[in-house]
């Protein structure tokens, strides 16, 4: 008995199938830029107020199968179009044929302002190889710049730290000595004849006297390897290391630190600039650092009073003279 109702059951339904596929229909089409008559795929074809919807092909075209009856908005949408909006009308067992075509659209960004108060690690030019700034890309001679931020990143106190990872260079050829800077480029020594400030040899009269520089006043520091003689006169044929004084800027900028470490460190640094009129002629920059501090090694204190001020004077764009 009951499997003679399954069977009267399924018959019916098997007899009302195409009843029910009759009352759909089909939906289909192109989707072609307006101004190149191009297809275009990936396009979003989609009945608003339902779930039906599909994406265009590589020849720009869609389908949608059993589709209600009924009427509806099409929405088609692609990044970088206009969204356009089409009324249809699906009828049983009818095919329906919509060719869309988008137009571009325009969107405006808003500006990106990138400020950087230096330079970062990759200098812009360099001036040790040939006195002119020249770019990087332009120099044929092998050249490390250590910039004003890696000296910051680093946190050198002496020169010999700064120049720890710079090829080329052995800066601690003796280890631990916060008072005198020796320096061997290339294997050549260059303690009493390659070090140079703003471009003037700082020339050792004897072994025994040697100048120790404080990079807090420096603003860069350049290594030139190799034979530099038609540049800077007689010299080590391993390279010279050139560094730059911090000089006055345009801009108003404030600094202050005081810092503490072992060995009974204390240290308090200042470095102050900025224009002097409105008109930006004049230009001021005083740097300052004063330490106490003893070391790692018994009666030899790293001590240290630095002031270094500089006035410049900008008459022109193309003229500038800097006391340091």
């Amino acid at each position: 008995m009951h499997s003679r109702r399954f069977i009267g059951l399924l018959l019916a339904l098997v007899a009302s199938a195409p009843a029910l596929l009759a009352q759909t229909g089909t939906l289909t089409g192109r989707v072609l830029d307006s101004s190149t008559q191009e297809p275009l795929p990936g396009a979003t074809v989609l009945l608003t107020g339902t779930s039906l919807g599909a994406a265009t092909d590589l020849t720009g075209r869609f389908t949608l199968p059993a589709v209600p009856v009924d009427a509806y908005t099409v929405r088609v949408s692609l990044v970088g179009y206009e969204t356009v909006m089409e009324d249809i009308e699906v009828l049983e067992a009818e095919r329906v044929v919509l060719d869309v075509a988008l137009s571009e659209r325009a969107t405006e960004l808003g500006a990106i302002s990138v400020v950087s108060r230096r330079g970062g690690f990759v200098p812009a030019t360099l001036t040790s190889a040939s006195k002119i700034g020249a770019r990087p890309l332009e120099t044929p001679q092998s050249v490390s710049v250590i910039t004003q931020d890696q000296l910051e990143v680093q946190d050198a106190t002496t020169l010999a730290e700064a120049l720890r990872y710079t090829p080329g260079i052995q800066s601690e050829a003796w280890g631990f000595e916060p008072r005198f800077t020796w320096l061997t480029v290339r294997g050549f020594d260059a303690t009493q004849t390659g070090l140079y400030r703003d471009g003037l040899q700082l020339r050792n009269v004897n072994y025994a006297v040697d100048y120790n520089v404080e990079p807090y006043g420096m603003e860069r520091i350049e290594v030139l390897r190799g034979p530099a003689s038609v540049l800077y006169g007689a010299g080590s044929p391993g390279g010279v290391v050139a560094f730059q004084s911090k000089r006055p800027t345009q801009v108003a900028q404030r600094e202050a630190t005081i810092e503490g470490g072992s060995f009974g460190r204390v240290q308090a640094q200042a470095d102050v600039s900025g224009p002097i009129d409105p008109e930006g002629q004049f230009s001021y920059r005083l740097t300052g650092l004063a330490r106490s501090s003893g070391t790692q090694v018994e009666f030899l204190d790293n001590d240290r009073l630095f002031v270094a001020p500089a006035l410049s004077w900008r008459p022109t764009e193309q003229t500038n003279w800097t006391v340091l």
